[in-house]
């Protein structure tokens, strides 16, 4: 395993910005979820889901989510990477997802996320399929708050698999706190992901029943079903919740809001009473 050379000490982002990596890399990878470190492992799960080619069915992308006393991993059985993905992962910001409609990270900032020193990350180490070798990176922490020490080579290993990133931490919460986000994550995406040997049961096959209306529109998809939530209209973007709100509240968007039949009667929208809507959008 040999060192990575010439790893970046600043990044020029798109609009000509220039960060220095160093100062920026904790600011960074701390102050983007409010104060919830163990969000940054959904990052993960984003990763891993947009790792299939464009136009794989959503149903079609599998992955598995594995833990232990003090680690965490994922593995999904995509594409891989090719050399130019891999010093993107190494890249604060880094990604070539900013003009991929079907993707759903864009910003090169999940992978990083994961060393948020809230989290306190040990180390992370990725195997990945690579042009037709298996190769592995490890990321090692050898101060919080400050960038790993990485190094990178081709292993001697058949993986069946075409990415693993496997998290290890100073102590247990913190695999608690991802998996709880990796719980409420996945909860809206249709894909087949298993935590611990267990197939995660989504949101769209929890509800596929009698008692709730499923519909698919252009590229829209949702659900109707009984609820008796005031906040009852959950919004999603390529399955990622965007915002959760009273169906009311979401047509006016917020403005002139009466919270009674008028504002129905303003947009021509029937009133219905004790329903829950999900309605994601692809676009």
């Amino acid at each position: 395993m040999k060192p990575v050379n010439k790893i970046l000490e600043t990044y020029v982002m798109p609009n000509g910005m220039e960060i220095d990596l160093d100062e920026g890399f904790a600011k960074l990878t701390e102050r983007q979820f409010g104060g919830n470190p163990g969000r940054a492992f959904s990052e993960l799960i984003q990763n891993a889901i947009d790792s299939y080619p464009n136009g794989t069915p959503w149903e079609e992308r599998m992955g598995e989510i594995c833990t232990g006393p003090n680690w965490i991993s994922i593995k999904d059985y995509g594409e891989g990477m090719n050399t130019e993905r891999l010093r993107l992962l190494i890249t604060l910001g880094g990604s070539d997802k900013h003009d991929d409609p079907q993707k759903i990270g864009k910003f090169g900032m999940g992978f990083m996320s994961m060393f948020n020193r809230k989290l306190g990350t040990r180390m992370i180490t990725v195997k990945t399929r690579c042009e037709g070798q298996p190769v592995q990176l490890v990321f090692k922490v050898n101060e919080q708050g400050k960038r790993p020490a990485i190094s990178l080579g081709v292993i001697d290993e058949q993986i069946q698999y075409s990415t693993l990133i496997r998290a290890e931490f100073d102590n247990s919460r913190s695999v608690s706190n991802c998996l709880d986000y990796a719980r409420n994550s996945l909860r809206y995406y249709p894909c087949k992901m298993k935590i611990n040997g267990e197939l995660f049961i989504s949101l769209w096959e929890e509800y596929g029943s009698k008692e709730t209306n499923l519909f698919t529109e252009d590229s829209c998809r949702g659900l109707i079903r009984h609820g008796s939530d005031w906040d009852n209209m959950t919004v999603l973007c390529k399955f990622e919740r965007v915002m959760k709100s009273s169906l009311d509240h979401f047509i006016t968007g917020g403005h002139n809001a009466h919270y009674n039949l008028e504002d129905y009667y303003n947009n021509g929208t029937p009133f219905i009473q004790n329903i829950e809507i999900i309605l994601n959008s692809n676009n």
